[in-house]
């Protein structure tokens, strides 16, 4: 009797779900990271014993999903309060005795995460950076060598993304995925976007992010005004919110554009609008990796970025027009207005299996299944 009980032990050793905990550096929101941390919950929550952390709040509908999911969530102590916030992640780890400890960030100030998790007794540490600067780069180069000691595992979504943000040993690449199913190029939803913009004959030029410095709306602007002056049948798509929104508005009013551009605060179907779009417009001052630019070429739509773009973003590189910042808004029209010229394309299946979203997952789970 003895035996058979050690022995359903042991088969209960061997098939325990790994205790993973992801601690976000920043609020739940629509963005890159939050897109990826929630991919994680939903394809792993039966497959790992699965539990969240913030200094900010969950009580928005991200917060409701991952309850919806089963996962545990703790709301730490705001992140505003650095010694707090950092005591109240130590003494979180150490009383749940966590397989591996797996933050999301964009800089080496994933260190204020990493210290009192490796200090909480985490089997592992593992940073996972998606971008390629930050508002305070001085804090950056100082917590970098000590950050990078922290880490069991430092994992970048670019080359690029690694290298900004790691050093030594024990770093990992893996691309950003995409749902290229769910991009594809969907011709009945072209009709009823372009229908309900009212832009059914026109040159739509469109750009998906956040209105954040990062994402150079003013270039946007800018580039499309010099474009709509010589191409008067054109109109620009502007999707996402952020706190440079009602800036960017009034920029436009200025530029006597209203009636050539259209803002829409946020949307579930960006595959619907994509479809839509005759040419994309990135001119990002930088970027991790740039998943709307994959979901782009995806679509087989055509699109232009800046240089500050990650290598691995460019994935169809007949399809994608570098360009550097410092050009002229001409130079950058001409390239908008050649892009679109070519048209439409249906991306090669090996291009295809490049930005797909499986594949990242299951590099991620080997990670966290992995002793």
């Amino acid at each position: 009797m003895l035996q058979a009980v050690d022995d359903i032990i042991l088969i209960k050793g061997k098939y325990m779900k790994k205790k993973v905990l992801i601690l976000g550096t920043c609020p739940l929101s629509n963005d890159g990271i939050t897109k990826i941390e929630m991919d994680i919950c939903r394809q792993f929550h039966n497959d790992l014993n699965l539990e969240f952390a913030l200094g900010f709040s969950f009580d928005n509908k991200y917060g409701r999903e991952l309850q919806s999911l089963g996962v545990r969530l703790h709301e730490l102590e705001p992140k505003a309060h650095v010694l707090k916030y950092m005591r109240s992640i130590e003494t979180l780890v150490r009383n749940n005795s966590y397989d591996t400890v797996y933050i999301h960030g964009n800089s080496a100030m994933m260190y204020v995460e990493a210290r009192p998790s490796s200090r909480g007794g985490a089997g592992r540490v593992i940073a996972h950076c998606h971008n390629t600067s930050t508002k305070h780069p001085f804090f950056h180069k100082v917590f970098k060598p000590f950050f990078n000691r922290t880490l069991d595992l430092k994992i970048g979504c670019s080359a690029m993304a690694a290298e900004w943000a790691y050093s030594g040993r024990n770093i990992l690449v893996i691309p950003n995925g995409i749902d290229t199913k769910r991009m594809a190029f969907d011709p009945a939803a072209r009709s009823e976007k372009r229908l309900e913009l009212g832009v059914e004959d026109k040159v739509l030029v469109g750009h998906i992010g956040r209105f954040i410095e990062q994402k150079n709306h003013d270039k946007v602007v800018s580039v499309f005004s010099e474009f709509h002056q010589a191409n008067e049948n054109s109109h620009l798509l502007l999707i996402g919110s952020g706190q440079d929104k009602e800036r960017i508005f009034n920029k436009v009013q200025d530029r006597g554009l209203s009636e050539a551009v259209t803002f829409i605060d946020y949307t579930d179907r960006p595959e619907a609008y994509i479809s839509a779009m005759d040419v994309m417009l990135m001119p990002s001052l930088y970027e991790g990796f740039g998943l709307v630019a994959a979901e782009a070429q995806a679509n087989g739509l055509p699109v232009v970025i800046s240089d500050k773009f990650p290598a691995e973003a460019v994935i169809i590189p007949g399809r994608v027009k570098v360009m550097a910042l410092d050009m002229s808004d001409e130079e950058w029209s001409r390239a908008l207005l050649e892009a679109a010229g070519r048209g439409r394309y249906v991306p090669d299946h090996d291009s295809l299996a490049k930005m797909d979203w499986q594949e990242m997952m299951e590099s991620i789970k080997k990670v966290l299944i992995s002793d």
